[in-house]
């Protein structure tokens, strides 16, 4: 089960008149009722899917009996409060639309703290908890980082999904998943959200799908094709279809693809609420999806007298491509990016970690290994080794390494063009020209 939460949910009325002319009268040719809040349109769109689902929130009033007649084949359990719930008013015409938006309740300290024991009564037997939309007047800044801890408490999973303070104060309390949209994100990266308590943020990209970060790594997916159509309720469908999956216990890969799926069958889809379900079909077998892989790690590029750079000859285990990279690895936990490269160096070649000069060139990586894409920015730091060709007597490689690793090579910088594989990064020549720039001899 899966529990929705709407607390500022509206009734969305449309009128459709053949012209909208201001300071006039006009014939309305149809209205249209349908429950509104982004909430609800989880809830609608996980009814559609299959999933079972309980909707809940607070409504008041005429409107929110309503909203409760309208909630056909969504199954709820709302907190009644004494001020009338808000309408949403769209008057669309041959051109355009134009929205009227009521304010709504104002919620009662009484009314919010019985709101939240209700809550609590309704976690047995649930998986993930979606908390969706803006906050109606009274309710707490902190309402929804309220609702996350009563949440996890009762070991349930959360989805949130709001705006300015109280998406801020809700991530602070530590949501599985946050959802924010380009204009939700603000200046803020995906990992930083994570830094202020978010475990996992899905961040939506548009026509160009969606990102979710945990701390594990990075997966993006793209849509297909892109789609035309009603953009409205397609992060409500996004939400929809992460809870789905998180209480499935799907994996991210395909936790994001299908995500990307169903977002894009609700553009398909005229109204917010709901999916195109061919669309969605056809999309959820076309959805590309690219995992990133992050890891703080340092390089060491080590030359000698004869300008020779040594680097390591891999073969990746599951696509058979070969790359040189210098040697280098992940910085441990704790562990000065300095201190990583004299750790590495000894453990990769025997090579005198004393060597290594301390200034280093920050360098950007995007390269593809064993499936996965890694990107991040590792410090580069230069070795420069007297003599010519010292001896690589490695101590300390993973059995995996000792398997993708072919050789250790002195290459000739001016070689650096002509290797049998693809050079990581392919900007070496200029970074080692960074870090020596008067050191490189011409081949004699």
């Amino acid at each position: 089960m899966i529990l929705a939460v709407t607390l500022n949910p509206a009734l969305d009325i449309t009128y459709r008149v053949e012209a909208l002319r201001p300071h006039t009268s006009h014939r309305v040719r149809e209205v249209a009722e349908r429950p509104g809040g982004k909430g609800l349109n989880v809830a609608r769109v996980l009814a559609q899917l299959g999933q079972p689902v309980l909707a809940t929130g607070l409504l008041g009033g005429a409107t929110g009996a309503r909203i409760t007649e309208l909630l056909d084949g969504v199954e709820h359990s709302f907190w009644p409060v004494s001020g009338e719930t808000r309408r949403t008013v769209a008057i669309v015409d041959g051109q355009d639309a134009t929205g009227f938006w009521e304010p709504g309740p104002e919620v009662r300290p009484a009314e919010w703290e019985q709101f939240r024991r209700h809550f609590a009564t309704l976690l047995p037997g649930v998986k993930v908890v979606t908390l969706s939309g803006s906050l109606p007047k009274g309710v707490p800044a902190d309402a929804y980082a309220q609702l996350i801890a009563l949440a996890r408490e009762a070991g349930v999973l959360s989805v949130l999904d709001a705006e300015g303070e109280a998406l801020t104060l809700g991530i602070a309390a530590g949501p599985d998943v946050v959802k924010p949209n380009r204009d939700e994100l603000g200046d803020n990266t995906p990992r930083e959200l994570l830094a202020q308590g978010a475990k996992a943020v899905v961040a939506s990209r548009g026509e160009e799908g969606m990102e979710a970060v945990t701390a594990h790594g990075t997966w993006r997916a793209y849509p297909p094709e892109r789609v035309f159509g009603n953009p409205t309720g397609a992060g409500d469908s996004c939400v929809a279809a992460l809870a789905r999956g998180l209480a499935a216990g799907i994996g991210w890969h395909d936790l994001v693809s299908d995500a990307v799926a169903v977002s894009a069958a609700a553009v398909a889809s005229p109204v917010a609420g709901h999916i195109d379900e061919p669309s969605y079909e056809r999309f959820r077998e076309s959805v590309r999806v690219e995992e990133l892989a992050h890891r703080e790690a340092v390089r060491i590029i080590c030359l000698d007298d004869d300008g020779r750079i040594l680097l390591q000859h891999w073969r990746d285990p599951i696509t058979g491509d070969h790359l040189w990279e210098p040697p280098g690895g992940g910085v441990e936990e704790g562990e000065e990016p300095y201190a990583a490269a004299q750790r590495e160096l000894v453990e990769e070649t025997g090579l005198d970690p004393g060597l290594i000069r301390p200034d280093n060139v920050a360098v950007h990586r995007d390269c593809q290994w064993k499936g996965r894409r890694w990107v991040g920015v590792e410090p580069f730091y230069l070795a420069r080794f007297p003599g010519s060709q010292p001896p690589v007597k490695p101590a300390k490689l993973t059995p995996g390494e000792q398997t993708a690793l072919v050789e250790q090579a002195w290459v000739h910088w001016s070689q650096l063009g002509s290797l049998a594989g693809r050079l990581e990064p392919p900007q070496l020549l200029y970074v080692v020209r960074r870090l020596a720039p008067n050191e490189l001899r011409p081949p004699s």
